[in-house]
């Protein structure tokens, strides 16, 4: 039964892929390779990336844009460049940390100083790119969790139960006091 199921599976896969090679001949380029540069106007600034650095987490919005099978569909400027709508200083952040994260093992922390104005921006620009939270530098004011690799777990954990988004501290018993309604009041 099991081996049925799988060449079932196999199968589809294999249809899949012959898919989105069509879709690519139809709406994008095939000839794309992962060294392209690529220039983009974000917000009116002008970033350029390699086409695989931008493709890196794979299943994401930014790989499906970048990937090439969407080239003759993506909105452009009048030079021509890519046009995303979205806060440039947030999409350099993704950018240059997708771009050490091909220099570096995943398990090294990478630790990207963000302004703390631009946070909120910067996990909407995530979320909306599909960037996984987990392999992305965390920020959550915690007096408890304070190791980057136990943010990190504490984001996989979430993620293996289908949770997206950020972490917000919602209680503290030295900030909002210790009695049991006020920690009712607030969660």
């Amino acid at each position: 039964i099991l081996g049925k199921a799988l060449e079932k599976i196999n199968k589809e896969f294999e249809d899949l892929e012959i898919k989105k090679e069509n879709l690519a001949a139809k709406h994008g380029d095939t000839t794309v390779d992962e060294r392209d540069l690529i220039k983009i106007n974000v917000g009116g600034k002008v970033i350029t990336a390699r086409r695989g650095t931008l493709t890196r987490q794979k299943g994401t919005m930014l790989e499906a844009i970048f990937s090439g099978r969407w080239d003759k569909e993506i909105q452009r400027d009048g030079f021509g460049n890519v046009f995303l709508d979205v806060n440039p200083e947030c999409f350099q952040i993704v950018v240059n940390y997708l771009s050490e994260l091909k220099h570096m093992p995943e398990e090294i922390s990478h630790q990207l100083h963000i302004d703390r104005e631009l946070q909120p921006m910067l996990n909407h620009v995530i979320n909306y790119f599909g960037i996984e939270h987990t392999s992305f530098p965390i920020e959550m004011q915690s007096a408890i969790v304070t190791n980057h690799q136990h943010k990190r777990m504490l984001y996989n954990w979430l993620a293996e139960e289908g949770v997206r988004g950020s972490l917000r501290l919602l209680y503290s018993a030295s900030r909002d006091g210790w009695q049991a309604s006020n920690f009712h009041s607030k969660c």
